[in-house]
């Protein structure tokens, strides 16, 4: 992870009779001089470069602004203790790679502004909210209303604090790739790619980490020292070391469980994108990997090919919607990647 640190913290004065057992506030005069200090500690941070894209240094400051088309005050928190903390989180390497996301779909031409506009990014917390709520009381989502109103606000903030960039990532993706309504073209593109939706594998999962204990993203140099050392274990394997060991020794967690009893993913499985991608075309007994996703690097084998149960075309409209769009969206984002370099610290 891009450790940052901040180097400032809040000053706290809360002004009590005296011989209360609390700290005496300072003088009126410390005031502004204090906050003219926390100001410039804080002007500066912002400078920080935290990745670049092409010749164009992204910084903590971009960010943050960035950050408050759906986080308004989070300047202000910021600048306060939690700062310090927040700087250095799995969440705010989380909104660094959105925002680098965000700023490379601003290289399409349809595109004005890195960020969306409020009320998109807000429309997409809302449903969010609703799934993650619908799964907490176990019924389908609905309406804000179906669910009590104290919840869906609170579900609202959790998720504008901690997935407000991926949810402004999503709104804009959606704005350039809509879904498809045509069943003329569902039934086209199902007829071209029938493996999207009646292929099903079972595999086994090794990530090997580029995180530490606190969940930081280690340094580039040591990132990229992993990427070699995944590139090594994946030779093991292809070689014949046996992967429930291989695992052990890696993780401390081997998967011996016998191939039957794996469960069999799907292309909704909550996988990223590119590791389904790899696992669905590759045979079975065969690797794939190292797959560099946003925890670690990826190593799989694929143990067993199967088949979905078919239905009726019309019960899979919604899922091939969905499906469809996701593989646009990810096609959209690797050709503008792909149009430039980019570098996270």
């Amino acid at each position: 992870m891009r450790s940052i640190t901040l180097l400032f913290c809040a000053v706290l004065a809360q002004s009590q009779p005296a011989g209360a057992g609390s700290r005496v506030a300072p003088p009126r005069s410390q005031a502004p001089a204090a906050e003219a200090k926390q100001q410039f500690l804080f002007d500066k941070i912002k400078l920080r470069p935290v990745a670049r894209v092409g010749t164009r240094e992204i910084t903590v400051g971009d960010v943050i602004e960035g950050a408050a088309a759906f986080h308004p005050r989070i300047a202000d928190e910021i600048r306060s203790g939690y700062g310090d903390w927040f700087l250095s989180s799995d969440t705010f390497d989380q909104w660094i790679d959105c925002y680098v996301d965000l700023f490379v779909l601003a290289r399409d031409e349809r595109v004005k502004t890195v960020m969306p506009e409020s009320a998109a990014i807000e429309s997409i917390i809302a449903d969010m909210a609703m799934r993650n709520l619908a799964s907490v009381h176990n019924k389908s989502a609905g309406p804000p209303a179906s669910l009590p109103a104290h919840e869906v606000a609170v579900a609202m903030d959790q998720i504008r604090r901690s997935q407000g960039f991926e949810a402004a990532r999503q709104a804009r993706l959606d704005q350039l790739v809509p879904i498809v309504t045509e069943l003329q073209t569902l039934r086209q593109e199902l007829l071209k790619k029938p493996s999207l939706l009646m292929d099903q594998v079972r595999a086994r999962h090794l990530n090997i980490t580029v995180r530490d204990v606190g969940q930081r993203r280690f340094p580039r140099e040591r990132r990229e020292r992993i990427r070699e050392d995944a590139q090594r274990v994946l030779a093991r394997l292809r070689s014949g070391d046996n992967f429930s060991e291989v695992s052990a020794q890696l993780t401390g967690s081997p998967d011996t469980r016998a191939k039957e009893t794996l469960p069999w993913i799907s292309q909704t499985t909550p996988l990223p994108v590119p590791v389904l991608r790899a696992l669905f075309a590759a045979k079975a007994g065969e690797f794939v990997g190292p797959i560099e996703t946003r925890d670690g690097f990826y190593i799989g084998k694929v143990e067993e090919t199967g088949k979905a149960h078919a239905e009726e075309f019309e019960h899979w409209v919604p899922l091939l919607q969905q499906i469809l769009r996701r593989e646009s969206q990810f096609d959209l984002m690797l050709k503008l990647r792909g149009s430039v370099d980019i570098l996270f610290y």
